[in-house]
């Protein structure tokens, strides 16, 4: 009966454990997902592992690519218009569009900067994932296809007030290098002059809903079916004068398109369907483990827990073993104690039959003795085992129970002429089951002990009257015995591999969600996990807009490694004084470096928060002096401060950037246009802000800012320090 309770409890505790862990499992496997699914957004796929490495300095040179930009046109007015959650609709839905027709046209999304969509044709690990019948049409050509297929696609977007939505689209072909900038809150761009000259390629067309490409897209389109060019010329700031091309569709109906079918935009998502996989086959594939044998290969600055082993003479244990074996103890913590309780129960059951037997008959009192003995030691361990179970003396004790049983049984073999040889062999059984599934021990502990229980017991055989039936009985414990060891080799192997994994896991999520924190402020980090379009409106938020001046003149004669060098050492400086200054850094757009004053504090000091700022922008000003010293260059930097209400969040789940609408984005952005190299010029209302609690700063009167579109004129102010 005892057997039977036992095998029942343990049988009911694995099925539950194997539940449990499966639900553990898939919520660790959801998280890991969830994280790398939005470190997806923000990264591509061929630099984000190493990045979350830890690796802040990536270089790969590209060749040549086609760079495609795209401008939503009277995009100020929009913002001034639509409220956050409108605007959040808005974009999400032209940016998904967007994302589609560059997966089904054979482009990368490179990134989202406010009314920018830029995109890229040819990047050597992107060209290796698409079709095979897309890498038959040139990048120049699919870049082209892309800018049609984004007019046509407006065509069916109203803005709020009635019009059309017009979007304005640059191309241009030529060489370029795929990197990482940033320290604190690396960001992935492409670096080189084709990327300028792409965005000159937009910025200087003058009607929108127009495609204009360059002398070096137009030489590498190749087939031309389908498409009319028209020819002119256009003065490009730090360009000079360059040939372009207006790109059409060809009105003539004979002649037969390249253009690809993107009649699947008619739904608004694509369709994925996955074959089903084995258990814990999406976890391996996360955490890019190729077979199940490599969870327990010890990994760069990481502690496995090593395979599980029937006969291991190793008595020292690791911390790492013994997290696992405290993890396994409190899991099988009930399944022991009502084991326990069993056993005392079967125990004190013998405990008196042995007794009446002696008061009745002349049974031996050494039995007895020791079934009182076995009986108060368990009751004891019963006792402390929830308290004592995690220290390693308690499995000493509960070897030392299990070898007590063991003698009773033997001295009744040996002591008692009228014994049920069966009826021993049963105890034996049950005291292998009590040994495998209620003291808490390793399979190594478990299979020495058995062996220490089996031994005499064999060694018995050959004194006993009975040789046959003890012969017999004596298979009978060594095929239990087995059994049970298996079960528990089986048992703890895979507790092993869920415990490698749950920890690689966790580490993983850790290593995952630091570097989400980086990228992404905490509040539009939890949205972006619970996949909420949520914006906010923040008021009296000051705006730093830095750009690097001689930067196009000094990058000319440069190779886009050598850019990509300069610009991460730069940019790596800026953003650890984000972070000594508690700004934040929004983003980076070439060599563009913009920051706001917002933090995500519950107690704002605005006025702090503005000063704060002005720190910030003397401090770039320093460390571009520092660079020029290092690297013998002539840049300098013109920065702008503006101070106002901002629209900030992470919109959608397709827009790979935290970002920031609104007019006085705009106007920030034009203090900085409107300055001067080597100085800071803020606006009247920053200058307000700053004077009603830090009147230490000079200021000179630079101009008057106007910004037609949305009917705002400011003044603007160089800002200097006094000398008290």
């Amino acid at each position: 009966m005892a057997i039977s309770a036992t095998s029942t409890v343990v049988g009911y505790a694995l099925e539950y454990s194997r539940r449990e862990e499966h639900k553990l499992a898939k919520i660790k496997e959801s998280e890991i997902q969830k994280a790398q699914g939005i470190l997806s957004f923000l990264l591509p796929s061929f630099v984000k592992k190493r990045v979350k490495d830890g690796k802040r300095y990536i270089a790969e040179d590209q060749g040549v690519v086609t760079v495609l930009f795209c401008d939503i046109c009277d995009f100020d007015a929009i913002c001034a218009e639509y409220t956050p959650l409108e605007l959040t609709c808005f974009l999400d839905s032209l940016f998904q569009k967007f994302d589609q027709l560059c997966e089904v046209i054979g482009l990368t999304k490179i990134e989202t900067v406010g009314k920018t969509y830029m995109a890229c044709a040819g990047l050597k690990d992107s060209e290796a994932e698409i079709e095979d019948h897309l890498k038959l049409v040139s990048h120049s050509r699919r870049a082209v296809e892309l800018g049609m297929a984004m007019i046509n696609t407006i065509s069916s977007f109203k803005l709020k007030n009635g019009k059309d939505l017009k979007v304005k689209i640059g191309i241009n072909s030529g060489p370029v290098t795929a990197g990482v900038v940033g320290y604190h809150k690396p960001q992935f761009s492409l670096v080189g002059d084709t990327v300028n000259t792409a965005s000159r390629m937009c910025s200087t067309i003058q009607k929108c809903n127009t495609i204009q490409i360059s002398e070096s897209t137009y030489q590498l389109i190749g087939d031309t079916q389908g498409l009319e060019f028209t020819q002119k010329t256009v003065e490009a700031k730090g360009k000079g004068t360059l040939t372009t091309y207006l790109v059409s569709e060809s009105s003539y109906n004979e002649i037969e398109t390249l253009k690809l079918d993107t009649s699947f935009l008619q739904s608004s998502r694509i369709e994925e369907k996955s074959p089903s996989r084995p258990r814990n086959s999406i976890m391996l594939e996360q955490l890019e483990i190729r077979q199940t044998r490599d969870i327990f290969k010890k990994r760069r600055n990481t502690e496995t827990l090593p395979q599980a082993k029937i006969l291991n003479c190793n008595c020292t244990e690791t911390p790492k073993q013994k997290q696992f074996r405290i993890q396994k103890i409190e899991k099988n913590h009930s399944m022991m104690f009502i084991g326990l309780i069993i056993a005392a129960v079967a125990y004190g059951v013998l405990f008196l039959i042995s007794l009446l037997k002696l008061l009745l008959t002349e049974n031996s009192l050494e039995v007895v003795i020791l079934r009182g003995i076995v009986l108060g030691f368990i009751g004891v361990l019963a006792f402390i085992q929830k308290r004592a179970s995690k220290f390693r003396l308690y499995a000493a004790l509960m070897i030392l129970v299990v070898v007590l049983m063991l003698v009773v049984s033997l001295m009744y073999i040996i002591i008692e002429e009228d014994r049920e040889n069966d009826l021993v062999a049963l105890e034996v059984m049950y005291i292998i089951l009590t040994l495998a599934h209620t003291t808490g021990l390793s399979v190594a502990h478990i299979s020495w002990t058995a062996l220490l229980i089996f031994v005499p017991w064999v060694v018995l055989t050959f004194f006993n009257s009975d040789f046959d039936l003890h012969l017999a009985n004596s298979l009978f414990v060594v095929g239990f015995s087995v059994i049970n060891i298996c079960a528990v080799y089986s048992r703890e192997r895979r507790l092993r591999i869920y415990f490698n994994l749950a920890d690689m896991a966790q580490k993983e999520i850790q290593k995952t969600n630091e570097l989400l924190k980086q990228m992404v402020p905490p509040r539009a980090l939890e949205n972006m996990k619970q996949e909420k379009a949520i914006t906010d409106k923040l008021k009296n938020v000051t705006l730093l807009y830095a750009d690097i001046v001689g930067f196009t003149a000094w990058s000319s004669d440069k190779s886009p490694k050598e850019v990509v060098e300069m610009l991460s050492h730069m940019f790596r400086e800026f953003d650890k004084s984000c972070v000594d200054l508690n700004v934040y850094k929004v983003h980076t757009i070439g060599d563009c470096y913009v920051v706001m004053s917002y933090v995500e504090s519950q107690h704002r000091d605005e006025a702090l928060e503005c000063f704060n700022m002005v720190k910030m922008a003397q401090r770039m000003l320093e460390i571009i002096r520092k660079v020029n010293e290092e690297c013998g260059s002539e840049l300098n930097m013109r920065i702008g401060l503006h101070t106002g209400k901002v629209i900030a969040g992470i919109i959608g789940t397709h827009i790979v950037r935290y970002d920031i609408y609104g007019p006085d984005v705009l106007i920030a952005n034009k203090m900085e246009s409107g300055g001067e190299p080597g100085k800071i010029n803020v606006s009247d209302k920053t200058k307000e802000l700053l004077e009603s609690k830090f009147p230490f700063f000079n200021y000179e009167l630079n101009k008057q800012v106007e910004v037609k579109c949305i009917n705002r004129v400011h003044n603007s102010y160089f800002l200097s320090v006094t000398k008290s």
